[in-house]
Order: structure tokens, then C-alpha cells, then sequence
């Protein structure tokens, strides 16, 4: 996550497009919390406990990937066995891109089609995403839109702690969990070097090092 100050907001990045003089956001939480927009999302739901339609959306959001993945583990196949499931029923997605949702460092929701969880609730034959999938459909992209909610708020929440008190930040967000800033920690890019030229324990890749 990179804070842009143009659009005071957070937005994510690839390592590749970093460059000297980025603001990077991390979670300053500690233990397993390593995405803070997770832990913001995870307390925000926590704290709206009476909302039942992001209570079920928060869940679907996660529980269609435990479904897919127990098919996996389960039926012993690969991720290249269900891109092959998935290409018969005329939904073909690469063995990658099935792997990325599964990842448990990715910060992919689900799938932006409404076919590919169709086409999963029939390779899977969970009863509750054959029932509904495009329950599971609208759970992501409401979600997804959450998220992005969130990194607005951390954006503002980062500006007003740096000296601006006019900057807007989600009052309901706010509302929840309080002020963002404290569970950031900010450090800027001094400098990069060429991947060849650089050797870091495999324990320490993409984690800030103080």
C-alpha cells in the first residue's frame, strides 16, 4: 500500500512500481496481521455486528474460497485440474489466476464475473453456492467496494495526522474503529536496488525492515 498525498488516499501498488520517495503503509499490529486494510475491514464488521448484510457479505466473501480450496485438498487435484474443469464448463481461467485466489497473501476478494462462481458451485457441489451464487458474486463486490472505502479512509486519516485537520475522513469507519493512523506504520522508500544485486532471507521479503 502506497499513500498518494495528490489524492490523499492509500492505493496499492506493485513492487515493480515502486520508486525512491513512496509512502508505504504496513500494519504496525504485530502477530499474523500483516494487511491493514484486513484488520480495518475485519474490526469494521466486528463493530457492526447487527448489520446482516455485511455480516453475510464478509463471510461469503471468505467462505466460497474455503469451499474451493477444501474441493482441492479434498479431491487431490491442482490448480491446473480445476483451470481444466473450469475451460470444459466455458469458463477458462488460467491455473494462475486460481491460484492468486486462493493465495493467503493476496489481497484478491473473488472473481469480477458472476460465471465463475456459477461454474465453481458446480465443480465443488457445495449446496450453499449452487443455491446462490450470485449471493457469493454480490458478497465480493460489496466487499471489494468496502475495501476501497477503507483506503480512503486510511489516506485521510494519515493527512490529518500530519497536520490537516480538514481532511475528510468516513465517519462511520471512523465511527468503528477509531482513528486509522495509530495502526499504520509509515516509512518512505530511502532507495531500491536490482533484484540481482540484492540477497534477503526469504523470512524478511516485503517486510519493512526499521
Amino acid at each position: 500500500y502506497v499513500f498518494d498525498p495528490l489524492l490523499e488516499s492509500v492505493v496499492e501498488a506493485e513492487i515493480g512500481d515502486l520508486a525512491s520517495g513512496d509512502t508505504l503503509v504496513f500494519t504496525n499490529l504485530g502477530g499474523e496481521v500483516r494487511d491493514i486494510v484486513d484488520a480495518v475491514l475485519e474490526q469494521y464488521v466486528r463493530s457492526n455486528h447487527d448489520d446482516t448484510d455485511l455480516n453475510q457479505a464478509y463471510h461469503r466473501s471468505k467462505l466460497w474460497k474455503e469451499i474451493l480450496r477444501t474441493h482441492i485438498d479434498r479431491s487431490q487435484r491442482s490448480f491446473r485440474d480445476v483451470a481444466v474443469q473450469m475451460r470444459k464448463m466455458g469458463c477458462a481461467r488460467h491455473e494462475v489466476t486460481i491460484r492468486a485466489w486462493l493465495d493467503d497473501d493476496s489481497r484478491i476478494v473473488g472473481p469480477r464475473d458472476l460465471d465463475s462462481f456459477k461454474v465453481i458451485a458446480c465443480i465443488t457441489q457445495d449446496e450453499r453456492m449452487l443455491e446462490r451464487p450470485d449471493a457469493f458474486f454480490e458478497a465480493c463486490n460489496c466487499i471489494r467496494s468496502m475495501r476501497t472505502r477503507i483506503l480512503k479512509h486510511i489516506g485521510a486519516s494519515i493527512v490529518r495526522s500530519l497536520g490537516n485537520r480538514d481532511a475528510f475522513v468516513d465517519p462511520m469507519l471512523e465511527s468503528a474503529v477509531g482513528d486509522v493512523s495509530r495502526l499504520a506504520c509509515i516509512l518512505q522508500v530511502a532507495g531500491l536496488s536490482e533484484p540481482e544485486n540484492l540477497s534477503v532471507p526469504a523470512h524478511l521479503a516485503n517486510r519493512p525492515l526499521a
